[in-house]
């Protein structure tokens, strides 16, 4: 592989990792913020 493409698979890397820490960040910070939401309640 050539230098290019290495930096190029660094790149896409680093965007897939940042990408799941802003997605799973959003998610548990959304699960604190709705504990005590209406998830008990019984229909």
């Amino acid at each position: 592989m050539t230098l290019t493409s290495w930096i190029y698979m660094g790149t896409v890397w680093v965007a897939i990792i940042a990408l799941n820490v802003f997605c799973f960040s959003r998610i548990f910070s959304k699960k604190k913020k709705t504990d005590n939401n209406t998830d008990t309640e019984e229909w």
